[in-house]
């Protein structure tokens, strides 16, 4: 199957991948391949989106997932509160399918 893909599913793979980069929090190498195919979907995620007032959210959220990864400490962003970013757009786009 050949779905296009949209700003939501790159979204929704990105919290998936986000949950990835949490397990693997103390393993240095798996961390930053996670932290890595995060940033990936972030740059695909970034060529689909055309809202302009998203540019700002997508360019914290990157700041937030690269200070997380890689265990800076610069932002206070516990794990659950990023899966309760991720969640809604995990739900919604499992809905349209």
């Amino acid at each position: 199957m050949n779905q296009r893909r949209t700003s939501l599913f790159y979204m929704a793979n990105l919290g998936s991948e986000v949950m990835r980069l949490q397990s693997a929090r103390g393993k240095p190498l798996d961390a930053q391949a996670s932290l890595s195919r995060c940033m990936s979907i972030l740059n695909e995620y970034e060529k689909t989106e055309t809202t302009p007032s998203r540019k700002p959210e997508i360019s914290m959220l990157r700041r937030v997932l690269a200070d997380f990864g890689e265990g800076k400490g610069e932002f206070d962003v516990t794990e659950d509160e990023l899966e309760d970013y991720f969640m809604p757009f995990a739900r919604r786009f499992l809905a349209m399918h």
